[in-house]
């Protein structure tokens, strides 16, 4: 086997076992955002946006980038994972109590005391989060993707309906931070029967301190990366209001939310393969060229469609009560395929080792798209409202990636053009099913909006079917990698 359909191999394994609870993952996730949407306003959902923000960021600081520093590493021994595993959890406990400081400060910034037991008890995940980090990681660095897409497939089930169930008992926004902080205790739980590694009472600051260094390159980069996912929300709720952030939470949940899925995808297969081949760099650019190709196959035919699908979706949710989110996820399902390609890049230069560019490209990410946001809110908020903020999320990217690939080379001798090139196929591919689209969308506003839905998904795929067969020579079966 050829070195780069070695790498591309071991790509499709972790697509096709991770991808698979991926996919359930979202589809979960998906129901259980929608059936949330029955029970709580647009303040309520505004509040838990709010917790939520602060929850992500804080839970970027856990093990101080100890997981990834544990795939990256060539070699950890028994006493080194133990340590790691100890250290992770002080790290938490430490966390919680900082958590619980600031949560006053928080709550004042945005004028909202609810957010004060919020934030402190939405901090408790972080201990969860932490006793799961070595395990879960060292199924990762085997590249075993079936169990760890199995663990984390669990635990997304079990916290759906814990949210659903204390939504339905009138728990308000509390339901989605309740059952956050019960998807880290799941995913503990999970890993204690699928994985078999334990950690041992003993610890060594020597076998921790040569990997803090890489790790804590890579928390500083999560930190700031945290802040660029969570600006929009914060930024709207700080200037727009609690009730504009729950209409644009609801437009970006559901435009960005299988995004996500396959850039939580692209993070967990892409930089243990990356890893592997760090040091080969035709394997590397291999993989590289591969996991973009990916992005745009599987990402592309679902911007298009939340992008035409949007009116009528949400006009089949709850009697069209969220109708006014449609034109935000129109432009946010575009910009999440924008982000989801995005998110390659510092996975590229973490696994060469390169973490002072995965923090640079977060701070740069931060700078641009924050000051979007905030100019965006501020200048046009008064007159577009949340919109703006969409807006912002789409004009930013392009001249991001363009930056990230200047970098990319650095790391890999990858060029725009070329991967321009790579990418320009299956972009093709899209085309005629987003025109298709299009078609139908104009042609059927008279019909229900489940039909309408329906007909879009139908003619979508049909035609994106007869497009790769024309364009690229596959099925829709070439898309799912194989077990083997």
């Amino acid at each position: 086997m050829s070195d780069a359909s070695d790498a591309q191999d071991h790509l499709k394994r972790g697509l096709v076992w991770f991808g698979s609870a991926t996919v359930a993952m979202q589809l979960i996730d998906l129901a259980a955002g929608l059936m949330l949407l029955v029970y709580l306003d647009r303040a309520e959902m505004g509040l838990a946006a709010l917790a939520w923000s602060v929850a992500v960021i804080l839970e970027s600081v856990n093990g101080l980038g100890v997981d990834a520093a544990l795939i990256q590493a060539p070699g950890v021994s028994r006493v080194g994972l133990s340590s790691l595993f100890w250290l992770s959890l002080g790290v938490a406990a430490v966390g919680v109590a900082l958590a619980a400081l600031l949560a006053p400060f928080i709550a004042a910034f945005f004028h909202e005391p609810q957010l004060v037991p919020m934030v402190v008890v939405s901090s408790l995940k972080l201990v969860f989060v932490a006793a799961a980090l070595v395990p879960l990681h060292l199924l990762l660095r085997e590249l075993k993707f079936k169990e760890s897409g199995a663990v984390q497939a669990i635990a997304t089930l079990l916290a759906a309906l814990t949210k659903i169930a204390l939504a339905a008992s009138g728990a308000g926004a509390w339901a989605p931070v309740l059952a956050n902080v019960a998807r880290g205790l799941y995913l503990v739980l999970a890993l204690l029967v699928l994985a078999p590694w334990r950690p041992a009472l003993v610890f060594s600051w020597a076998e921790t301190r040569g990997l803090l260094g890489f790790g804590l390159r890579v928390t500083l980069s999560r930190i700031v990366s945290q802040f660029t996912r969570n600006a929009d929300f914060m930024v709207v709720g700080r200037v727009l209001g609690l009730e504009a952030l729950g209409l644009y939470r609801v437009a970006f949940d559901i435009a960005m939310a299988p995004m996500e899925a396959f850039a939580n995808l692209v993070q967990r297969v892409a930089f243990p393969v990356f890893a592997r081949v760090a040091r080969e760099p035709a394997r590397l650019t291999a993989a590289f060229a591969a996991m973009g190709r990916y992005v745009v196959l599987l990402v592309g035919p679902v911007a298009a469609f939340f992008s035409f699908a949007s009116a009528p979706l949400l006009s089949a949710v709850m009697g069209g009560k969220w109708s006014a989110a449609a034109p935000m996820l129109t432009l946010l399902a575009w910009a999440a395929l924008l982000r989801t390609l995005a998110q390659l890049f510092p996975q590229l230069y973490n696994a060469a080792g390169r973490s002072g560019l995965g923090l640079a490209e977060s701070v740069l990410s931060g700078s641009v798209l924050g000051a979007g946001f905030v100019v965006a809110a501020t200048t046009w908020g008064a007159r577009l409202g949340p919109m703006s903020v969409a807006w912002a999320w789409l004009l930013c990217y392009p001249p991001l990636l363009a930056v990230l690939l200047v970098l990319a080379r650095e790391v890999a001798g990858i060029g725009i053009l070329a991967w321009l090139r790579q990418l320009m196929p299956p972009a093709l591919a899209l085309l005629a099913p987003a025109a298709a689209m299009a078609v139908v969308a104009g042609a059927v506003v008279a019909m229900s909006p489940g039909v309408q839905v329906a007909l879009l998904a139908t003619v979508g795929l049909a035609v994106y079917a007869l497009s790769l067969r024309l364009v690229l020579g596959m099925r829709l079966a070439d898309l799912r990698p194989r077990a083997a």
